[in-house]
Formats: structure tokens, sequence, C-alpha cells
């Protein structure tokens, strides 16, 4: 009886094992479907492309007339850092009357590391005075 309750315990062990090894894939974004898509054309408004797609994911901060639709999946494994597998970027322009201009898709292979620099600015008012 204890042999059998070691060889079952072993395999429910081994089961938890594997199950943990499984990847976690998580999928987040606005991430528009192939039939939406064909369904935006130069001229349509913003009204028409957001009934079609959605809204945006973001709004370029300095020219309200570029819309990003941005989605992304990852894998993680256990307690690792998950890694990007798949990443779009789609990119609707707009005329300044508010008309679709131009349509561009970005992938991951389009990916650029943003390198920070260390440089401090200095403030006034840090110093103790009279």
């Amino acid at each position: 009886m204890t042999k059998r309750i070691l060889i079952v315990s072993a395999a429910i062990s081994a089961l938890f094992l594997l199950g943990a090894c499984a990847p976690r894939v998580a999928t987040l974004g606005n991430a528009p479907r192939k039939e939406q898509l064909a369904k935006i054309k130069p001229g349509q408004t913003k009204e028409q492309v957001r009934e079609v797609l959605g809204s945006p994911s973001s709004v370029a901060m300095f020219d309200k007339n570029v819309w990003y639709y941005i989605s992304k999946r990852e894998e993680s494994f256990a307690f690792f850092k998950p890694t990007v597998k798949e990443q779009k970027v789609l990119i609707v322009r707009f005329t300044d009357d508010g008309q679709v201009k131009d349509v561009k898709h970005l992938s991951l292979a389009d990916a650029h590391n943003v390198k920070y620099v260390d440089d401090e600015t200095p403030t006034l008012g840090r110093e103790d005075g009279v």
C-alpha cells in the first residue's frame, strides 16, 4: 500500500513540475483583425475609423492627427521576466480636416532599444541659506 502511495505521489509531483514549465501567455493591447484593417481607406473620418477599430491605444502627444493601435504577446516561465514574442503597431495618420491620410504597420522587427542618459539637470533651491 505504501509503495502505491509513493508511486501516486511521485506521479502527481511530476505533473506539477511539468505544469510549472508551461509558458504563460499574455496578450495586451488592441490588435485589429485583418478584416477590420481592410475596411480602413484613405478619406475616411476619425469617427468612421473609431467605429471600425475602436478607440486608439494612444494618440501622438504633439500631433492629435496620429493614432496608434498597439498590441503585443508575451510569454513567461515561472518567475522569469516575460519575453515579447510578437508586437504590432498600427499607425493611422489623418489630414488636418480629420480624414485618413495613410496607414502604416510596424512589427517587433521595427522596434529599437532606447538607451537612457544618466545626466542630471541641476536645480536651484536645494542649498540651505539664511
